[in-house]
């Protein structure tokens, strides 16, 4: 019998990480967010997800061009 006080423990599932490094004309010679656009369909942000920037919030506009490639 399994009391309230005893919960159930599911098996973790596999966690996947992507890790971003932002070198700037140092190790790349060029913008990296540039290089990152150019990967994208059409080599360009779509109008909705460009215009979502708000200043101050660099890294939150980032996480959402990283889900949308």
């Amino acid at each position: 019998m399994t009391s309230s006080s005893n919960p159930v423990h599911t098996p973790p599932q596999e966690q996947r990480f992507l890790v971003l490094f932002d070198f700037d004309e140092t190790i790349i010679s060029e913008n990296s967010d540039d290089a990152m656009v150019r990967v994208l369909p059409g080599q360009q942000l779509p109008t909705w997800l460009r215009n979502s920037y708000r200043e101050g919030h660099y890294n939150e506009h980032t996480q959402k061009i990283l889900a949308y490639m």
